[in-house]
């Protein structure tokens, strides 16, 4: 069973947490309140004339309840934990809540049984039991999503938001989790959700201090510029929030997915917003110029009313998407109806009918088939047949050539004679050779007269000589 009750969670992607800057009693902060001590469980005691069956789920304040009549009608009751019961700002809160919503009279509005108070100063309300999906899941399981069923939810939205505005009552938190796709008898219908923060127009226009410090309210990934700046907020506020929910559904992706909440608020403030076809170039102008008007940075060049805006939709929805049709209608149903334990499938509509060799599909096979969401028609990106082409003969010439390295045969070293596998004396490496200089050539000696040697006389001509002498 998908059973999602109202007001009940305050789910979100991890850093879209509700912000709350304010102190809480005691000193605490918002973890401070989650910590609480929890209250006993209600499970088997009865409030007035509803037996409570069963935890559905709790929050840093209060917890929900499935309880059920004695005819047997299953409603939800949400109670906020007695260790609050003296904050008069988070009593009025929640008695805020409940009021707000009785006096709006709406298809789309939660119904509001009773609303009281136990002994131990638990405050509580009985709420009609919703079971269905949220917004939030179905962008989980689905996004980006066909922009004719995201207009035509729109509508609905829009015309829930009409009463809401015209009750003198500003939503504050619109986000994908507080859209909720109710599963009824005549179908599914679009719930508007947890005014926890919605505000009267005939308060201040500033979220004026109540206990110690001013507040900042919202959730982040979806608040208006003069939201952040804490400034009035209006039905411009409003719209500004289901602006970037249509971002949202339409590509999958937050207008500023910033790493902090901090980030996100000062993006909202200072840059402009993102293009739907920037992500999804498929998306039509028209569409894509009705986001941007919804997230415009000054609430004067918004929508005047969730009216003007709603109109514009149904124009656009008539006049070049062709009207939502009964196919968006049984998508929003077969959503509604589908597990939420695994994403719809999701085929293209376009394929060829292929005969199914399986045997004949039981009467249980059947059951699961009616459960089955209806194929989205989404345009896809046509890619080219020479780019195809391309890719195609360059995977297979790298498949080729992996298959030739891995299957030729390794390469055979060849031995080298024993000569040459001597080791070599070493040379040491020449040295860098300078320039030849020119040197004179060397002057030959000068000639000198060589000595006649005498030659030596034999004595006998020796002793003649000396008796001529004499």
């Amino acid at each position: 069973m998908n059973a999602t009750l109202p007001c009940m969670s305050r789910s979100a992607k991890p850093g879209s947490r509700a912000l709350d800057t304010r102190s809480l009693p005691g000193g605490g902060s918002d973890e401070n309140v989650t910590a609480a001590a929890p209250p006993a469980d209600l499970v088997g005691q009865r409030i007035d004339d509803y037996e409570i069956t069963a935890r559905l789920g709790g929050g840093g304040m209060g917890v929900v309840y499935e309880a059920k009549t004695d005819a047997g009608r299953r409603v939800a009751i949400k109670t906020l934990k007695p260790v609050f019961a003296n904050d008069t700002e988070l009593v009025g809160r929640f008695l805020g809540e409940a009021r707000a919503l009785k006096a709006i009279s709406h298809r789309a509005m939660v119904d509001i049984l009773s609303i009281g108070e136990l002994g131990d100063g638990t405050h509580y309300m009985v709420m009609e039991f919703l079971e269905g999906r949220s917004f939030e899941e179905v962008i989980q399981h689905g996004a980006p999503l066909d922009p004719r069923e995201v207009l035509t939810w729109m509508v609905e939205v829009l015309d829930a938001l009409e009463a809401v505005h015209a009750a003198g009552v500003i939503h504050r938190d619109l986000k994908p989790s507080n859209l909720f796709l109710a599963r009824t008898g005549s179908g599914a219908q679009v719930k508007l959700i947890d005014f926890g923060i919605a505000k009267h127009t005939g308060q201040s226009g500033r979220d004026a201090p109540k206990t110690l410090v001013s507040a900042i309210v919202g959730t982040p990934d979806y608040m208006s510029p003069e939201q952040v700046n804490g400034e009035a907020v209006t039905a411009a506020s409003d719209l500004y929030a289901l602006g970037c929910v249509m971002f949202e559904m339409l590509t999958g992706k937050l207008p500023f997915d910033d790493e902090s909440s901090v980030r996100k608020m000062l993006s909202h403030v200072e840059r402009p917003a993102p293009r739907v076809t920037s992500i999804v170039k498929t998306l039509p102008k028209a569409i894509d110029d009705l986001v941007a008007w919804t997230m415009h940075k000054e609430p004067a060049q918004r929508p005047a009313s969730a009216k003007e805006l709603k109109k514009r939709i149904q124009k656009l929805l008539g006049d070049e998407l062709g009207g939502s049709g009964p196919r968006a209608t049984a998508q929003l149903e077969a959503i509604v109806d589908h597990d939420l334990g695994a994403p719809p499938a999701v085929t293209e509509p376009s394929m060829p009918a292929v005969k199914d060799p399986r045997p004949a599909p039981t009467a249980a096979r059947e059951r699961r088939a009616r459960t089955e969401p209806v194929p989205r028609l989404q345009r896809r990106a046509e890619v080219p047949i020479w780019a195809i082409g391309l890719g195609g003969g360059l995977f297979i010439g790298l498949v080729l050539v992996l298959l030739w390295r891995l299957t030729r045969p390794p390469e055979q070293l060849v031995p080298l004679p024993p000569a040459m596998t001597q080791q070599q004396p070493a040379v040491a490496p020449a040295e860098p050779t300078q320039p030849a200089v020119a040197q004179p050539e060397p002057k030959p000696p000068p000639d000198r007269p060589v000595p006649k040697r005498k030659k030596p006389t034999p004595p006998a001509r020796k002793k003649q000589a000396g008796a001529k002498r004499r």
